[in-house]
């Protein structure tokens, strides 16, 4: 990960880690209780009120592996654009990376509207350009970590 001072690395070996704020959470399933560091990005790292930021980054102890993380409650397209935001901000290796949008409402992607085909737009977006698996899911538990 680039432009993270050292002081933000949070290195960490629990079996499982929990993110949360208000009413969104994602726990990760450690099993192997790997060494990763975490990092509060939206408060910690960056502190100001206009930079897009998603909330937390994970990496395994080598930095090889990223997973974005944004806790939202139901804007998903603004919380699509603070992922992309903070891959380019941190982001350093492409070839292994996960981004989770954890939202209190999951948008209906079967229903076809203009809106949705919008955030579908975003998130291949995010694929193309950032090899980014972008899951977006109501509160999730046991997710695999690495």
């Amino acid at each position: 990960m680039k432009n993270v001072p050292s002081k933000y690395k949070c290195i960490r070996n629990d079996r499982f880690i929990k993110l949360e704020e208000y009413k969104s959470s994602i726990t990760f399933d450690n099993k192997d209780r790997l060494e990763v560091i975490q990092v509060k990005i939206d408060g910690e790292v960056c502190t100001d009120n206009t930079t897009r930021k998603c909330d937390y980054l994970i990496t395994n102890k080598d930095e090889r592996n990223e997973i974005f993380i944004e806790l939202k409650g139901k804007n998903i397209s603004h919380a699509i654009d603070q992922i992309e935001e903070s891959i380019k901000m941190f982001g350093e290796y492409k070839e292994n990376r996960r981004a989770y949008i954890v939202c209190t409402k999951v948008p209906q992607y079967s229903i076809a509207t203009k809106s949705n085909s919008g955030l579908q737009n975003k998130k291949e977006k995010l694929l193309n350009d950032y090899n980014v698996k972008l899951t977006i899911k109501e509160n999730i538990k046991n997710e695999k970590l690495f």
